[in-house]
């Protein structure tokens, strides 16, 4: 059953938008955030921060917590070190901000530390890949990308396209996730958040 929907939110200015992504589908996107809330699913948006480019929205980003049940989570950009902010440095502007607080989500395991801003409907959850030690360690996502290859980690390359594998070759690959991972730079862009 599905209960959430993640989606890819980098910026919430439409030319700003269109500069990230190179598209111009910013309403399009907003408007399938409010239909998918309006449809009772918990919605997670994933804004990868880049420094100098979408820092600026931060706090736009952090007060959709307040108006709607969502949770804005803020990732750290991977492969490209100039527009590298670490999360430890968003908390603390946010911390200056608002009145935020740790929060503990029964049931939810992932890679995703939360936060809740007093008053708010949402959450806000951080991400980093880079600036955390035991990421790897707690990750337990497998992604697959809309051509249907498979990647273990955010770290590596594919390693098998579902649609021609067989079911004990995914198994497999599903199994050795923990065993094999290499740390080769893959955008959130190409494997769709």
């Amino acid at each position: 059953k599905v209960e959430s929907i993640n989606i890819s939110l980098d910026s919430l200015k439409g030319e700003k938008y269109v500069y990230i992504t190179g598209k111009p589908f910013l309403h399009r996107v907003w408007d399938n955030v409010l239909e998918a809330m309006n449809a009772g699913f918990l919605v997670k948006i994933n804004m990868v921060v880049l420094k100098g480019i979408n820092e600026d929205e931060i706090m736009d980003f952090a007060k959709l917590t307040l108006f709607y049940p969502v949770w804005v989570r803020f990732i750290e950009v991977m492969g490209a070190r100039e527009y590298y902010l670490p999360n430890s440095v968003i908390l603390g502007r946010l911390k200056r901000r608002f009145a935020i607080s740790p929060c503990s989500l029964k049931g939810v395991n992932g890679p995703a530390k939360y936060f809740e801003i007093e008053g708010g409907k949402g959450k806000i959850g951080f991400i980093s890949p880079i600036g955390e030690e035991n990421f790897c360690k707690r990750c337990n996502r497998i992604r697959i990308d809309a051509r249907g290859y498979i990647y273990p980690c955010l770290f590596s390359m594919p390693v098998i396209n579902l649609r021609k594998a067989k079911v004990e070759e995914v198994k497999q690959v599903i199994l050795r996730k923990g065993e094999e991972m290499r740390i080769e730079h893959v955008s959130f862009m190409e494997i769709g958040g």
